[in-house]
């Protein structure tokens, strides 16, 4: 891309617009040695779209419905009961390098695991998990792990950290088997994450007019140069998914008064769980994502992840709470940046934009003009045998 003339961009301009051309290419895992496995993204797959799953007859698909962006249109999630926050999208989702809005995941397989065992989203548990990998997947799993291990006559239900003491006692009952449970609850993830992995958003009239072989309308253009120039927001929407991955806290008011902590639990969560980097079911070497993650950093309070642009059109309502049921109701907020934090501290980069009627109006042409080509069918519907 050597010049666009339209916009007469500088050369610092052409080369963040080169930065934010869509890369199709999936990321590597380390910690997943099934990422790129073909049999494992297929297992993945009828993984994701079975409700059997959950007690609750809910699927990873009931909340991340390909028809609506991989979201569900809610303000908060709604499964077995209903969740803090609004469903974030897993379009583009296997960037990493942490999960959720608040970061309490390091990988994508380590992401996957969490909806199966919270209450208000699917309602399960990793024993009920393996029952049912046992009872209606051995074959498939076995073909991409190799023999399921000896997991004896199992408990309908059971998890170490249960409230229910029921749950908790026949988790303890279990014993060395726990073990066992647990490493088909992380390949359970680890196939879902191979299947995702492949949820890369299409090409988009951005990335044509990038490239030089589609104009932009003018309404989308006069909005790229605000995206880009006055308005900032390439700051922390940037890279090919435009994110930074970073977490910030914007000062957005949670329903009801209270204060979400963000990414201050998300990174306790995270440092806590068996599952992370560092674990016995990790495949990587190396953790550098852990090595210094402090979450008494007080920048982490209340803050929460950057999300993607990319297919955001169809992601409403918006923001890690859904209270800002359109893109201009986003943009109005970024505009006055009303009220202060209940807790923490707004990101001191961000500033009133000021912006007028017609402004908001371009940037969300431009992103519309973000909207991604569809993916293949065969991605959108549980796998034909």
């Amino acid at each position: 891309m050597s010049s666009l003339p339209d916009a007469a961009w500088s050369a610092e301009e052409l080369a963040v617009l080169a930065d934010l051309r869509l890369d199709p290419a999936p990321v590597d895992d380390p910690s997943n040695r099934f990422a790129g496995d073909s049999r494992a993204a297929a297992f993945g797959q009828a993984l994701f779209f079975d409700a059997e799953l959950s007690p609750a007859g809910i699927s990873c698909a009931h909340c991340h419905q390909p028809s609506r962006g991989f979201t569900d249109g809610l303000p908060h999630s709604r499964g077995a009961g209903v969740a803090d926050r609004h469903t974030p999208t897993i379009l583009g989702a296997q960037s990493g390098p942490f999960f959720f809005w608040d970061g309490r995941a390091d990988s994508l397989w380590m992401q996957a695991l969490g909806p199966l065992e919270n209450p208000a989203e699917m309602g399960s548990d990793r024993v009920f998990v393996a029952r049912r990998i046992v009872e209606r997947h051995a074959e498939a799993y076995a073909a991409v792990f190799g023999p399921l291990p000896e997991l004896g006559e199992l408990p309908e239900r059971g998890r170490p950290d249960s409230s229910d003491p029921a749950e908790l006692g026949a988790w303890r009952d279990l014993g060395e088997r726990g073990a066992a449970v647990n490493a088909v609850f992380a390949n359970v993830g680890k196939a879902i994450a191979a299947y995702e992995r492949q949820l890369i958003p299409g090409e988009s009239a951005f990335d044509r007019y990038v490239d030089g072989t589609e104009a932009l309308e003018p309404a989308a253009l006069r909005g790229l140069q605000l995206f880009v120039r006055d308005a900032n927001c390439v700051s922390c929407h940037n890279g090919p998914l435009l994110t930074d991955r970073a977490f910030h806290n914007l000062g957005l008011p949670e329903a009801g008064g209270g204060y979400d902590q963000g990414r201050t639990m998300g990174a306790m969560k995270l440092l806590a769980s068996e599952f992370n980097c560092r674990g016995l079911f990790s495949d990587a070497e190396d953790c550098p994502e852990l090595a210094y993650l402090n979450p008494g950093f007080p920048d982490f309070v209340s803050a929460f992840k950057t999300p993607g642009l990319r297919g955001v059109t169809e992601t409403a309502p918006y923001m890690h709470h859904g209270g800002l049921a359109t893109l201009d109701d986003v943009l109005a907020f970024y505009s006055d940046l009303p009220g202060v934090p209940v807790a923490g501290h707004r990101e001191l980069t961000l500033k009133p934009l000021g912006l007028s009627a017609e402004e908001r109006a371009d940037l969300v042409a431009f992103l519309h003009a973000l909207d991604p080509d569809p993916l293949p069918p065969a991605l959108l519907s549980p796998p034909t045998p």
